[in-house]
């Protein structure tokens, strides 16, 4: 039973690492890709701060 659990701890952490890698490696930003390629410089700011992408990792 602890080796299955194990397992799966180290499972649920690979795949969530492997998810956050990936999503780094799409090219664009996801402010462009919902606002569109109209969007000016202050509206793609104030949405990056809207959804925190502008605050550090840690």
């Amino acid at each position: 039973m602890a080796a299955r659990l194990a397992t799966l701890v180290v499972l649920v952490w690979v795949v969530s690492l492997a998810v956050f890698a990936l999503v780094l490696l799409i090219p664009g930003d996801p402010t462009t890709t919902l606002l569109g390629d109209n969007a000016t410089p202050e509206q793609v700011t104030a949405f990056r701060t809207s959804l925190g992408l502008d605050d550090p990792l840690l």
